[in-house]
């Protein structure tokens, strides 16, 4: 497939797009034909019924195979608690923490269960569980959607989500690497600041990540947070950290999956860097997927695209660097068999997401 890739298709390849919308529009039909990107994440302006969800992600995949494109990532936030992304006509799924207490056991059914009722309505990718530890009583974003604060059961629930999601072929995602558990602050709102020593990191936050590499995480997410013990430079962002990227998480830590970004419009990254410098520095890095939140239009996405493209052909991007991602994306497609695309029949949805088990 690689070999048969423009620089503009493979750089697009390292993309994840919003789509706004409950039905996709000639603007998101235009960009998946034009583009061709690798990866589509759903937020709640997508969110509808079971068979509204499938009629979606059925256009989605039709356009971009239909133009000669890769059959898509499609991805959402169903981590079950606050952040379900898709409420209606799917399963509320308990707040982790409560997942947690429960054991492995417990975690992995919800895994299942979960997967289950995303792969019904073709969604392929999970951007869940949250693998940071309930640390800090004042953490304003993460509290009750981690499993817990003991870093090994932690690390075996997670281990047990993503081994259930994984069983029937639903990518996992673990975030927010390397931990956003001990934060007082919120990175959707500024950069925080962690001065954790690496002793800690490596017995605390880092213990429930490692646990899920090495059961076979598909992707691993990485935070907006500056960790002095990891990077001595000054607000850097882990996102943007080669010795956190490439050094700790690639490897220290063995993991060979996706590493993707959190969602680059957040102020931890926009308040310190220019947009479009920021996704050369992610790349250049180690990352693999460049997450475009739901701020970040199709337009500026666009641009971005095309900076890397020039980025590339100025030499300062090493299209060995693109080739090494693309690689990983593609051979991860086809380990969860997302290429063998086909489409899913809204009027049997039902019968697929077997609600009447997960209850």
């Amino acid at each position: 497939l690689i070999d048969r890739m423009t620089l503009e298709q493979k750089v697009a390849q390292m993309f994840m797009v919003t789509l706004h919308g409950s039905v996709l529009t000639e603007d998101g039909a235009a960009f998946l034909e034009r583009y061709q990107p690798g990866l589509v994440v759903l937020f709640t302006s997508n969110a509808g019924t079971p068979d509204a969800v499938t009629r979606l992600t059925n256009s989605y995949q039709q356009t971009i195979t239909g133009a000669g494109g890769v059959p898509l990532l499609i991805a959402v936030d169903q981590e079950g608690g606050v952040v379900t992304r898709l409420p209606d006509g799917f399963t509320m799924f308990p707040t982790p923490m409560l997942i947690g207490a429960a054991g492995a056991e417990m975690a992995f059914e919800t895994g299942l269960a979960a997967a289950e009722e995303l792969a019904a309505v073709g969604i392929n990718m999970n951007l869940a569980p949250v693998a940071d530890l309930e640390t800090n009583p004042d953490n304003p974003i993460i509290t009750r959607r981690s499993f817990g604060s003991d870093p090994t059961l932690v690390g075996e629930a997670v281990s047990a989500y993503v081994q259930g999601a994984q069983s029937i072929n639903v990518l996992s995602t673990v975030k927010h690497f390397p931990g956003h558990g001990d934060t007082s602050e919120d990175s959707h709102g500024t950069l925080p600041v962690l001065n954790l020593s690496r002793e800690t990191l490596e017995t605390r936050e880092l213990v429930p990540f490692q646990m899920a590499v090495d059961a076979g995480v598909a992707a691993v997410m990485v935070a907006h947070i500056d960790f002095t013990a990891l990077d001595d430079v000054p607000n850097l962002p882990a996102s943007l950290s080669p010795d956190i990227i490439t050094g700790l998480l690639r490897e220290d830590m063995g993991f060979d999956g996706l590493i993707m970004t959190d969602a680059m419009d957040m102020n931890a990254v926009d308040l310190y860097y220019n947009f479009y410098d920021a996704v050369v520095m992610a790349i250049n890095a180690g990352v693999d997927v460049l997450s475009m939140g739901p701020g970040i239009g199709l337009p500026i996405a666009e641009q971005a695209i095309q900076r890397v493209v020039a980025e590339v052909n100025a030499g300062n991007i090493p299209e060995s660097r693109i080739d090494e991602s693309v690689e990983r994306i593609l051979a991860t497609k086809e380990r969860f068999n997302v290429l063998n695309w086909q489409p899913l029949d809204p009027a049997t949805v039902d019968e697929r997401m077997n609600l009447a088990a997960h209850g």
